[in-house]
């Protein structure tokens, strides 16, 4: 097939595209390139009996898949994809609260290759905090190799915080585990390349790895800083059949108050500028603001 048109609407979703398929091989040859308007993703999920009850709507998408391979796994590990999005609206969680959390996104672009780890890149606004992020994820011929360790990455930038959290996935038989870091830094610089960000970042970090076991979450060998401040122990979770239990075992050779009175006073600014003032309007607002808005969300 060569230059064949497709047309249709799907769960209100209108589908125009091309399709090329080289069925003489094997190896098997399929293109298929296709453009995406008025996307309500939560009606597709549900449809595909993926997910329900997902609040989220894409203005437009153009999408362009490429193939090769003698078998259908084959295939899947060859995969190219690239993908561009215009007008992202996500309601995380949905609308049940009386003002629900919103992340808009005016562009994202998604890039899939054989081999290489997969990356998303996109810019937006969450709540009023304007962000450009960068999410790096593994290769799908790494994702088929069980024995693999995956890493995953995620760079965001905000008007004066960078924020960096590294994770490397570890798919045991009897357990899953990870080792996690999270890093930020204050900074006025702007359009940051977050492709090649050099972490960890310099004015906190947390590391830790978890270990997730039935019933059970272990975050061992935990170690945080802080400006001069630091902490470092085991913390661990267990479900039992009414209650959770939780056990710690922290250790802070060197605590400066400085350090925490800052955090909190940061955190109290960032409340309130979020119930006094527009955040579009603020140009102060850094992650902490997202970390609040989280919070709201959660009743923390």
């Amino acid at each position: 097939v060569r230059d064949g048109n497709l047309s249709m609407i799907y769960a209100g979703t209108q589908v125009n595209g091309s399709l090329d398929v080289d069925a003489q091989g094997p190896p098997f040859i399929t293109t298929f390139a296709f453009d995406l308007e008025n996307i309500e993703v939560g009606r597709v999920l549900d449809n595909l009996d993926i997910e329900q009850d997902v609040d989220a709507h894409i203005d437009k998408a153009r999408v362009t898949v490429s193939t090769q391979g003698d078998t259908p796994v084959e295939m899947a590990r060859q995969a190219e994809l690239n993908a561009s999005l215009e007008n992202i609206e996500w309601r995380p969680w949905g609308m049940s609260e009386p003002e629900p959390s919103t992340l808009f996104l005016s562009t994202a672009k998604l890039t899939m290759h054989p081999g290489v780890d997969s990356s998303l890149e996109s810019k937006g606004v969450w709540d009023g905090i304007p962000l450009r992020f960068r999410l790096q994820t593994p290769s799908m011929m790494a994702v088929f190799n069980t024995a693999e360790l995956l890493p995953f990455s995620l760079a965001i930038e905000t008007n004066q915080e960078t924020t960096f959290l590294d994770v490397i996935l570890n798919r045991g038989r009897n357990s899953t585990s990870a080792t996690v870091e999270l890093s930020g830094e204050f900074s006025d610089a702007k359009n940051i390349d977050l492709a090649s960000l050099d972490h960890p970042l310099g004015d906190y970090r947390l590391k830790t790895n978890i270990t997730l076991q039935p019933k059970r979450l272990t975050l061992a060998g935990l170690d945080v800083e802080t400006g001069s401040s630091r902490a470092n122990g085991t913390i661990q979770f267990q479900a039992l059949d009414d209650h959770v239990t939780i056990q710690g075992d922290l250790n802070s050779p060197f605590l400066e108050t400085d350090d925490l009175v800052s955090w909190i006073d940061n955190w109290r600014r960032v409340r309130n500028q979020a119930a006094e003032t527009p955040a579009e309007d603020d140009e102060n607002y850094s992650i902490l603001s997202l970390l609040h808005a989280l919070a709201e969300d959660y009743k923390f």
